[in-house]
């Protein structure tokens, strides 16, 4: 009986499986060290902020932050014009409720105009519902977009609804607070991009009185795109 070949088995080199497994190895070795430096900068930024007596949890009354609201809404109540205050990266809006409530305590709640800017859809749908309980300022407005350098569309990275680690760079791990977790799955969104320089345009802002930027990263990319507003004071 003669048989067919069922055709030709590939051979490996010699060395092959020595070669495959060190490349696993490899990135392993890879894989552990990129988790160990991100924890440690994690933790290291973590154990900075408690060594400067930072608030771990960005508490507004307690890091700054609510003095320097207080002291600028007391410098509109002699004046008695129209003032505005853009939040940039409002998240759920605790900064620009505690901006409001300033606002109210030193009676010039009723000629400020605030405008609260936040990306992620299901995070502005929070902060509209905040801001909507906030009846003391003259003018609240909400723009769902991300502000930057340009003015289009960007992939946002969603670590979570209504997290503060949202931001435009995958992977991100910034601000005060900073999530020790790794295994966070990110879902990716489309949002519109926009300059302040172009939405005040739009709003028919022309003077900035107090402008509040988190924006996860991108911060430089924000002030990038709002020259001529800060310019004009």
């Amino acid at each position: 009986m003669k048989i067919e070949p069922q055709g030709e088995q590939t051979r490996r080199p010699p060395g092959a499986k020595r070669i495959d497994l060190r490349a696993k190895l490899l990135g392993y070795r890879d894989s552990i060290r990129a988790r160990v430096t991100e924890f440690s900068w994690r933790l290291g930024r973590r154990l900075y902020a408690v060594a400067r007596y930072d608030n771990l949890g960005s508490n507004i009354s307690t890091n700054g932050e609510a003095h320097l609201q207080a002291s600028i809404a007391g410098l509109q109540v002699e004046s008695g014009r129209a003032w505005t205050v853009i939040d940039v990266g409002a998240n759920q809006g605790q900064w620009s409720t505690s901006m409001i409530r300033a606002a109210e305590r030193s009676g010039s709640a009723k000629t400020m105009r605030i405008v609260a800017i936040e990306p992620v859809p299901t995070t502005a749908s929070i902060l509209r519902n905040t801001l909507a309980e906030m009846e003391g300022a003259g003018s609240v407005e909400i723009v769902e977009a991300a502000m930057s350098s340009h003015v289009g569309e960007a992939t946002i990275f969603v670590r979570g609804v209504g997290a503060g680690t949202n931001s435009l760079y995958k992977g991100q791990r910034t601000g005060s607070t900073p999530d020790l977790s790794t295994d966070v799955e990110e879902i990716e969104i489309r949002v519109q991009t926009q300059t302040l320089d172009a939405l005040s345009h739009e709003l028919g802002i022309t003077s900035v009185e107090l402008v509040k930027v988190d924006a996860e990263g991108h911060d430089f990319e924000v002030m990038k795109g709002s020259a001529q507003l800060l310019s004009g004071g």
